[in-house]
């Protein structure tokens, strides 16, 4: 699975590390059980609705940064 951006959920690729807000903050950890950022939150929200499902069949409000970003993983694979 791909390392996300835990601010946007974007690839956690080099290029966007260097223009990142998050990265280079001491309290930047990746597979912390932080809560989902506002940005991933919205990007599953908008992948929800593309794909035609009811946003409520998910518990966005409790799901962690990981999570989001595993769910965002899936819903873009089955988007294509």
């Amino acid at each position: 699975m791909e390392t996300r951006c835990p601010d946007c959920g974007s690839p956690a690729k080099l290029k966007h590390l260097r223009n990142c807000k998050t990265y280079g903050n001491p309290d930047f950890k990746l597979g912390t059980n932080a809560a989902a950022t506002r940005g991933q939150l919205d990007l599953v929200s908008d992948l929800v609705k593309q794909l035609g499902y009811n946003e409520e069949d998910y518990n966005l409000n409790a799901i962690t940064s990981m999570q989001c970003s595993k769910l965002i993983d899936e819903l873009l694979l089955e988007r294509g």
